[in-house]
C-alpha cells in the first residue's frame, strides 16, 4: 500500500511539474542597437553620440495567463561616445623658421553594459501573436575601453595611444550603474515544438544621471541615454 502511495505522489508531483514548465519559456536574442544620449549641460559639446552596434543575450519568461507573462534576462550593450578637437605641433627648423601643423584629434569612449529588464508582457491579437511589453531595467558598466587618434592635416599621417588629455568632461566619471524604463512592441512566429521566433522594437529610456557625483563637483546638467533595440529571439518552451 505505501508503494502504491509513494507511486501515485510520484506521479502527482511529476506531472505538476511538467505543467509548471508549460508556464515557462527560455529564449536567446540579437540584433542591432542605436545609442544617443540627452545632455542638459553641454558636456557633450565637440562630440558625436548616435551610434549602432550588435546587442544580443537571453531571456526568461513566465506566463501567467493567456495574455500576460512577465519577461526577464540579461543582454548586452555598446554605447560610444566620440570626442572631437583640435591641436597644433611646432617644429624649429635648422634655419630658425617656426613651422605650425594643425592636427585633427579624435577620442573615441565605447561603454559596455550587462542589461536586465523585468517587464510584463501583453499579448493580444490573432492567437496571441502581437505583444507589448512595458517595465524597468537597470544596466551595469562593466568596461570603458578608450582611444585618441591623431591626424596630422598637413603631412597626412595618423598615430592612435589609449590615453590622451582630449576627452569631453567627466568621461572618466561615469557611473557603473543606469535604470530606467523599457518598452517595446513586436509580433511572434509559432513554428515547432512549441518553438517561436519573435521580431521587437523595444526602446530603453534612461532615467539617471550617467555622471556621478556631479553636484559635489559644483557643477549641474546631466547626461541620460536612449537606446532602441531591433532584436530577432528565437524561445522555446520548457
Amino acid at each position: 500500500m505505501k508503494s502504491v502511495i509513494y507511486t501515485f505522489f510520484l506521479i502527482v508531483v511529476a506531472q505538476n511539474f511538467v505543467l509548471a514548465q508549460d508556464e515557462f519559456r527560455m529564449g536567446v536574442f540579437g540584433g542591432l542597437n542605436y545609442s544617443t544620449h540627452r545632455d542638459t549641460n553641454a558636456i557633450l559639446d565637440n562630440t558625436d553620440d548616435s551610434f549602432t552596434h550588435f546587442t544580443g543575450g537571453f531571456s526568461v519568461e513566465y506566463k501567467i495567463n493567456e495574455k500576460f507573462s512577465l519577461k526577464t534576462g540579461l543582454g548586452f550593450e555598446k554605447k560610444r561616445i566620440d570626442y572631437f578637437a583640435k591641436t597644433y605641433y611646432t617644429y624649429v627648423l635648422e634655419s630658425g623658421e617656426l613651422i605650425l601643423q594643425d592636427v585633427d584629434v579624435t577620442t573615441k569612449n565605447e561603454y559596455k553594459y550587462l542589461t536586465i529588464p523585468l517587464v510584463v508582457k501583453y499579448s493580444f491579437g490573432a492567437k496571441k501573436s502581437f505583444f507589448a511589453n512595458f517595465g524597468p531595467y537597470v544596466s551595469l558598466l562593466t568596461n570603458h575601453d578608450k582611444r585618441t587618434t591623431y591626424h596630422n592635416l598637413v603631412t597626412g599621417n595618423s598615430n592612435s595611444r589609449p590615453e590622451s588629455e582630449f576627452n569631453f568632461p567627466f568621461n572618466f566619471a561615469f557611473s557603473s550603474k543606469e535604470y530606467g524604463v523599457s518598452f517595446g512592441f513586436g509580433k511572434s512566429f509559432a513554428i515547432k515544438n512549441k518553438n517561436k521566433i519573435s521580431i521587437e522594437l523595444r526602446n530603453n529610456l534612461g532615467l539617471n544621471n550617467r555622471i556621478a557625483n556631479l553636484s559635489s563637483r559644483g557643477l549641474s546638467g546631466d547626461i541620460k541615454t536612449n537606446t532602441i533595440n531591433l532584436i530577432t529571439e528565437f524561445s522555446f518552451g520548457l
